[in-house]
């Protein structure tokens, strides 16, 4: 298994010393409204693809070295990332790249014992 990567032109790619939690949850969530007449006729607007949002566990033994904190934070808060407010290659441990935004976690990490931290990551994959 590669060791998953965060890249995106201009800033200094991330090379995580370990894999994150695997298998990585996948919420997928249907982008349709679903409505029933009183005549049974059953009608669907599609709002929208499906969002898939994947969560990258770090805890337990997938724990993070600070150094890793510190470049994954420094990575997500670089202008040309911004958080969440441009999106980023994220090439995960079985080599598959997404283009991705993040959007949530960070705050969330916590140092767990000595040089390292624990916490999830969530990033949606833009299609």
């Amino acid at each position: 298994m590669a060791l998953p990567t965060w890249s995106k032109s201009g800033v200094t790619t991330v090379t995580f010393s370990r894999g994150d939690s695997y298998p990585r949850p996948l919420e997928g969530q249907e982008g349709q409204l679903v409505a029933e007449s009183e005549a049974g006729t059953v009608r669907v607007a599609t709002l929208h693809a499906v969002i898939r949002v994947y969560t990258m566990n770090f805890s337990g033994p997938t724990r993070l070295p600070t150094a890793d904190y510190d470049a994954m934070r420094t990575f997500l808060l670089n202008t040309l990332v911004n958080l969440s407010a441009n999106t980023f290659t994220w090439t995960d441990s079985d080599s598959t790249a997404r283009t991705v935004r993040y959007m949530d976690g960070l705050s969330q990490f916590s140092p767990s014992s000595s040089g390292f931290y624990q916490g999830n990551i969530l990033l949606r994959e833009e299609l």
